[in-house]
């Protein structure tokens, strides 16, 4: 997930200083969200991670169902994930 205080960054600033960009997503191990006239553009991911990520989703989509499930109950699976990322708030 980013933390919106440090991976949100400009394209220009990549364009810019790309070593301390990529630098930074590296160290951070999360991917940096790129901007352009304050609204997001791209998503600077490591490969590695970006495999993973496809690897997820392959496991996901061949599950019989999952799928459509998944989709839905889009809207009740967030709740539940805000809801426990919230540490503060009881999960139900």
């Amino acid at each position: 997930m980013f933390d919106l205080s440090k991976d949100v960054r400009r394209l220009s600033d990549l364009k810019r200083n790309s070593a301390e960009v990529l630098g930074h997503a590296r160290k951070a191990n999360r991917p940096v969200l790129l901007t352009v006239d304050g609204k997001p553009a791209v998503v600077l991911q490591e490969a590695a991670a970006y495999q993973e990520l496809l690897n997820l989703v392959r496991q996901v989509e061949s599950v019989p169902g999952l799928r459509s499930w998944l989709e839905t109950n889009t809207e009740a699976l967030r709740h539940l994930l805000a809801k426990a990322a919230d540490k503060t708030a009881p999960v139900r």
